[in-house]
């Protein structure tokens, strides 16, 4: 007879928390998914592995919710195929958000061999899981699958800070723009790696401890799929907002209007001015015209090609000198 048999008590109650933290956690995403999608101006890309995302998580929720139905229904016999369906839900949702921060660090840094490293490593936590899956729970499979998926979105968080770090910034506002991406990139991997290893201590402890790190499992999957709504969402928002240049300007007369402007090595842009009708006087004007540039990341400083730099346009020269705009891919 298992061991919660003589603590069912505790044990419904830590299935029934866990199915209950589970539903906050997916409530927040579908909120989270349904306020942004309309605002998203990213890859359609981006919305179909959300949706991919949303169904997964369903899946997973479904099973979660069945496990403490069953228990509480059945007894402290703990039925198979929910763990079984949610080990593949939660395996699932770690392969994407892995997939999606190595994409962003593969355009941040264009480091191919690291990449290729790195998926190969999220690849055998899929297969771990499998075949934890196939064989009935494997412990040794399982836990070595968990092991892998911690130390990988360790590896990710890590990569990108290296990455970013080898910028050099010239503006305070271009460091303050690192030094979010650095503080997102390390708490997302840390956070989704923590809970991996809380959860998956679940197989390794013993007595009251198995029981209780059964509360991290069942959200698992959920906070990595959070995970990848979040990043999304401040990468929308940077897209829309940060990357908007807001230029200092100065009047001297009537007929000279002097723009001083600043452009860092990280990012080109294209000015769109309006100024203000030429029959009126600097007396009239209320306030001065506003330019503002949408500013496109080249990430081509960085410490492991030094060589590369970015050429800009004279601000001097005008549009008709600059030819067509030819932008990078945006990610």
């Amino acid at each position: 007879m298992p061991y919660y048999t003589n603590n069912l008590g505790l044990f419904l109650g830590i299935i029934l928390a866990g199915s209950w933290l589970n539903l906050v956690f997916y409530t927040t995403e579908i909120i989270l998914f349904v306020y942004h999608l309309p605002r998203w101006t990213l890859k359609p890309v981006y919305k179909y592995g959300s949706y991919a995302l949303l169904a997964n998580d369903a899946v997973g929720t479904f099973a979660v919710c069945a496990n403490a139905f069953l228990c509480a229904v059945d007894g402290p016999v703990r039925p198979l195929w929910p763990s079984h369906v949610l080990l593949i839900s939660t395996a699932l949702a770690a392969f994407m958000e892995q997939s999606f921060l190595i994409h962003r660090y593969y355009r941040v840094a264009i480091g191919k061999v690291m990449s290729i490293f790195l998926m190969l490593i999220a690849s055998a936590h899929l297969v771990f899981a499998v075949i934890a899956f196939l064989f009935d729970q494997k412990i040794e499979a399982s836990t070595i699958g968990a092991i892998l998926c911690s130390f990988v979105d360790l590896l990710i968080a890590l990569s990108i800070c290296w990455s970013l770090s080898g910028i050099e910034p010239m503006w305070r506002s271009t460091q303050q723009l690192i030094r979010v991406l650095c503080i997102n990139a390390l708490a997302s991997g840390t956070v989704v790696a923590a809970v991996t290893l809380l959860s998956s201590a679940t197989t390794i402890a013993k007595g009251t401890n198995s029981i209780i790190f059964t509360l991290f499992y069942a959200s698992n999957g959920r906070i990595y799929s959070l995970t990848i709504l979040v990043n999304i969402i401040i990468r929308n928002a940077q897209r829309d907002d940060e990357n908007t240049l807001h230029v200092t300007q100065f009047v001297d007369s009537v007929a000279r209007l002097s723009l001083i402007f600043t452009i860092t090595n990280l990012f080109t842009c294209e000015l769109q001015v309006t100024p203000p009708p030429r029959n009126n006087s600097p007396s009239r004007w209320s306030a001065l015209p506003r330019i503002q540039a949408r500013m496109i990341p080249l990430m081509s400083h960085l410490r492991h090609s030094p060589s590369q730099r970015c050429r800009y346009p004279d601000p001097t020269q005008t549009r008709d000198h600059l030819g067509p705009p030819n932008y990078p891919p945006s990610p």
